[in-house]
């Protein structure tokens, strides 16, 4: 750790939070106004219900029936509050998905960029670009950023929580809670994504189990 730290400390610091946030933004912002919905999931899982909340018509997938109920509708509401405020400002229907695919870029935007921060004040700067430069020309990040589907959502949880468990920051706690809210908001399988983490701290001199069980 101490080593990484060093590195990262000689290393000549050219770039700004700010800039490495705008540029993903940019791009994700980019991809929610022109990339294409290409899972029937997201379409009649996502948006229908969401159209559903917010416009009072739209379609059930057996999973949401009250026979089977097999999905929770908080990952919907946690994106159609965005199109409520959308509609109560006036905007047009195509509008408020806009909006809401906006909401979902600038979330993806958000949580790279602190990983990318992260790996830069961590491991040095050099790695930090290469991290960048996978991100922002990847073209499964184009389309995933602004997909309506929890599987976003935990991939923007757990690129907050390795930003959060880098050694520049060791926040575990922090770390602890995007896994967390990942599992209970976005998809419950989440959870495994957090065992490297949750043996980390089990092991750790500095953590232990105690304190493993104060996070949890």
């Amino acid at each position: 750790r101490d080593l990484c730290l060093a590195a990262a400390a000689a290393a000549p610091m050219d770039e700004s939070f700010g800039r490495i946030l705008a540029s993903l933004l940019l791009v994700r912002w980019a991809a929610a106004l022109v990339s294409n919905i290409t899972d029937c999931d997201e379409t009649y899982n996502f948006w229908e219900p969401t159209h559903y909340a917010l416009f009072g018509s739209g379609w059930q997938t057996w999973e949401y029936s009250p026979t089977h109920a097999l999905r929770s509708a908080l990952y919907i509401f946690d994106h159609a509050a965005f199109g409520w405020l959308a509609r109560a400002a006036g905007a047009s229907r195509p509008a408020v998905f806009y909006c809401i695919r906006l909401v979902l870029g600038a979330k993806s935007a958000g949580c790279e960029a602190m990983l990318v921060w992260s790996v830069r004040q961590s491991f040095g700067r050099a790695l930090a670009l290469w991290t960048w430069l996978f991100l922002i020309s990847s073209a499964g990040m184009f389309h995933a950023a602004v997909s309506y589907l929890p599987s976003s959502g935990v991939m923007y949880l757990v690129a907050l929580c390795w930003a959060f468990w880098a050694p520049s920051r060791e926040q575990p706690a922090a770390a602890v809670l995007c896994i967390a809210v990942a599992a209970v908001l976005s998809w419950p399988f989440a959870a495994l994504l957090g065992a490297p983490l949750a043996l980390e701290l089990l092991l750790s001199r500095a953590h232990g189990p105690a304190r493993f069980c104060s996070y949890a």
